[in-house]
């Protein structure tokens, strides 16, 4: 994990059952992810892809037609900030400060669409993990835009490894919501 954060990369680790697997990014397809794969093991780098799938998950809430609106803004939002992540991974383009005030922008409107569902905490547990999952997402988002004196390496490899830290708590949580 070390060893791949030092080159760039997330060198999250992820459990998956009984194996731990240390990732170095999250792509939206399979098809980039291979493209990557081919690159690194050309440069020396052995390799594998790892797809991180969650059951789909159905349930039913008794709300009223604002309270409904705020949890599937929640669902939505949090989704959107993982893509604007892997996006901004993907194409890192732009200075340290750059980066930070883009992390802080997904920050923001991940924050202004889950703060009304902190109301709901204790309702069910079901809306519980979801506002788990905001927190934990909005806690490192808030980590990687405080780090914008970072070099440039260090903060791509704080991208990659938000992204995937963000992608697992969804993923948790859409598990935690199945049982």
């Amino acid at each position: 994990s070390e060893e791949m954060r030092s080159k760039g990369a997330g060198g999250y680790v992820y459990s998956d059952g009984s194996v731990y697997r240390v990732l170095a990014s999250c792509y939206h397809s399979e098809s980039e992810a291979r493209t990557v794969k081919e690159r690194l093991i050309s440069e020396g780098t052995d390799c594998a892809i790892y797809a991180m799938a969650t059951p789909t998950v159905t349930f039913s809430i008794t709300a009223d037609q604002q309270q409904t609106e705020q949890l599937k803004e929640g669902f939505t939002a949090l989704y959107q900030a993982q893509n604007a992540l892997c996006e901004a991974c993907i194409d890192f383009d732009m200075t340290v400060s750059e980066g930070a005030a883009l992390v802080k922008s997904i920050q923001d409107e991940l924050s202004a669409s889950c703060s009304p569902l902190f109301a709901y905490r204790d309702a069910s547990p079901a809306i519980d993990s979801l506002v788990q999952c905001c927190d934990k997402c909005l806690n490192s988002l808030s980590l990687l835009a405080g780090n914008g004196d970072a070099s440039t390496a260090a903060f791509s490899s704080e991208m990659k490894y938000a992204l995937l830290e963000l992608s697992s708590s969804y993923s948790d949580m859409l598990k935690s919501m199945a049982r």
